[in-house]
């Protein structure tokens, strides 16, 4: 992966350094040469530092072994998880100055160690976690590089870093989604929002896989959003009374999901909530990415076909109509022939450029 991200100048990349362990003390320990202010001294090591932040009493924890992992991880993987959760956090943070009293920052941290053990990659000052498998592909490793250039689609990124973010990414891949399905956003689970790539779908064009990106970092979006309403680790409380205390901060995704779960409209079944949403205000913002990405080198019909895919609907398609059996309402206000002609588009587009993979 390339580790000079465009899109952050300070950015910082830790890999799991087991075969490279370092030590500085006789006993293989580092200590903090800075005293923090929730009172960790300098004679504490970084391994207890994490137990005491994150409240397990000991290496020998059973959680996922957590312990265990602090106990015999590199050196440089527990220093950065340590230096990680003592960072000062944002001046208006309620839980106290630094990450380790912060709820989020502490689950993030114990993904963190999941990961690395695992042989990932964590970008600690971007909130970001990259498994092993993501990594290793290089359609989706260059794709997300190419993507450091594209200033729309970085604006959405920055959206989950800075010093109190409600929300982190974790980028996955999979063998096991939906024929049809090119990634899957899911709702955040302990704050931490996973994007999954369907590896299976990745011989088409490059740019097609960049739509994908930005596709599913809007949908990421919206769950931080409704996140940031409800804070809370997880979706899992979302109530039409919290939706309501969203009408002020995000106007735009209350009427949708309000409009989407309560008033469907006659004759229309209800497809994905985000989708119809994306369908009707998003493309633009799809389209920008795509032109960034590639400098302008497709044609603008290009471009706006590109940003219809994913968003004409669900379920069985009917080739002369050009209409899902489940369409969004803006495709279906198409007429049929500018829904083919868009079709057509992106067929020709597939079929004259190399795939990704």
């Amino acid at each position: 992966m390339n580790q000079n991200r465009l899109f952050c100048p300070l950015y910082i990349l830790y890999k799991t350094e087991r075969a490279n362990k370092i030590s500085t003390l006789s006993s293989g320990k580092a200590v903090f040469t800075t005293t923090f202010d929730i009172g960790i001294t300098d004679d504490v090591t970084y391994q207890q530092q994490i137990l005491d932040c994150l409240g397990l009493q000991d290496v020998n924890t059973t959680d996922f072994n957590y312990g265990s992992w602090i106990a015999t991880a590199g050196f440089n993987d527990v220093r950065a998880i340590a230096t990680f959760l003592n960072s000062p956090s944002d001046t208006n943070n309620p839980y106290g100055p630094t990450n380790c009293g912060n709820p989020a920052a502490q689950e993030f941290a114990m993904v963190a160690m999941e990961t690395l053990e695992n042989n990932g990659e964590v970008d600690f000052p971007n909130f970001i976690i990259f498994d092993n498998d993501f990594l290793n592909n290089d359609c989706l490793n260059g794709v997300y590089d190419n993507l450091g250039g594209a200033s729309t689609y970085n604006s959405y990124l920055t959206n989950f870093d800075g010093e109190f973010p409600v929300a982190h990414l974790k980028f996955a891949t999979s063998t096991s989604l939906p024929e049809n399905t090119n990634a899957v956003t899911s709702p955040p689970q302990n704050y931490v929002i996973t994007i999954t790539f369907n590896t299976d779908n990745l011989n088409r064009p490059s740019l097609d896989v960049a739509r994908t990106f930005i596709h599913e970092m809007i949908h990421a979006e919206i769950f931080r959003k409704l996140l940031s309403e409800l804070q809370h680790p997880s979706l899992q409380g979302l109530t039409y009374t919290a939706l309501e205390q969203m009408s002020d901060d995000f106007p735009g995704i209350y009427d949708y999901y309000i409009r989407w779960k309560n008033n469907i409209p006659v004759g229309i079944n209800i497809t994905n909530v985000q989708h119809q949403m994306m369908a009707q205000h998003y493309r633009d913002i799809i389209e920008q990415t795509l032109r960034e990405y590639d400098n302008n080198s497709q044609t603008d019909e290009t471009y706006k076909a590109l940003a219809w895919i994913g968003l004409m609907g669900e379920g069985t398609f009917n080739s002369g109509t050009g209409l899902t059996s489940n369409p969004t309402i803006a495709w279906a206000n198409l007429t049929q022939d500018e829904r083919l002609n868009i079709i057509n588009t992106y067929q020709t587009f597939k079929n004259n450029n190399p795939n990704c993979q």
